[in-house]
């Protein structure tokens, strides 16, 4: 409670926040205003483990997959025995077909042919780039706190693979689509015109003509993430549900008083 209270006065917010130490205390209240929780959101919401592996892949058609999983028992900066450990734990995880022998083999539904191979990148923390291994055998890759790791098709366009970290190291992702943004380490502030990438506080160019999506929404009322809110009718059904951060406050209100005359 003494850290929910020093992140309300520290961020400026004055309103009201509802907390407690017993997660049932808070669904019976919920309960109570017939308040619908999805808890999908929440978890998607949700700052990853202190410690993550990526596994990214690049198809031939430049579409790509991200696969985070937590550092597994890290001795001495290891979390995997190998690149083929983690890599097997990945695909296995996220249920995606894999079958590798070298460069030659199946990721999901492609499989490499004499036109074009799959080839292991490591992400470069330094340049913040993806860089071609110069050891292409994962058993011999190691697999630390901090290693990424992305098998690529030889014939796709590197350019259109995710970054090997969010936010510059130095955030986290909150929400998805269009709503994804980074949510900075104490520090650190969103990079104008760019929502997914994090920088110091006083170097960002805040001279940017983007518009600030969360600003633009926010007025006398507002709702920011990934959040969506339903209203119920009198009998307690779900009728209408608003998502996202783009709310117009009057059509809510027309909505709540549409369902109240019924």
């Amino acid at each position: 409670m003494e850290r929910f209270s020093q992140w309300t006065d520290a961020n400026g917010y004055e309103w009201d926040h509802l907390s407690s130490e017993r997660s049932s205390t808070l669904v019976n209240v919920w309960k109570s205003w017939n308040i619908v929780v999805d808890n999908d959101h929440i978890n998607a919401s949700q700052a990853p483990e202190d410690s993550m592996n990526r596994l990214s892949v690049l198809y031939p058609d430049n579409t790509s997959v991200v696969l985070d999983n937590p550092c597994l028992n890290p001795i001495n900066n290891t979390c995997y025995n190998n690149g083929n450990e983690f890599v097997n734990n990945s695909f296995n995880d996220a249920n995606i077909t894999y079958n590798l022998t070298g460069d030659i083999g199946t990721i999901g539904v492609w499989q490499s042919d004499n036109n074009w191979s799959w080839q292991l990148h490591h992400w470069n923390s330094t340049d913040e780039n993806w860089v071609l291994s110069d050891s292409q055998d994962l058993d011999s890759t190691e697999v630390n706190i901090g290693t990424h790791l992305a098998l690529v098709a030889s014939n796709s366009n590197l350019t259109k693979l995710l970054p090997g970290v969010d936010c510059n190291a130095k955030g986290w992702i909150m929400g998805t689509g269009n709503s994804a943004h980074c949510m900075c380490d104490e520090g650190y502030e969103r990079t104008s015109g760019n929502w997914l990438g994090c920088s110091m506080i006083g170097s960002n160019d805040q001279n940017s003509s983007q518009i600030d999506p969360h600003d633009e929404s926010l007025g006398e009322y507002g709702v920011g993430h990934s959040t969506v809110t339903f209203i119920l009718d009198k009998q307690t059904r779900k009728r209408v549900a608003w998502t996202g951060i783009h709310w117009d406050v009057q059509e809510f209100l027309l909505d709540i008083q549409a369902l109240s005359t019924e």
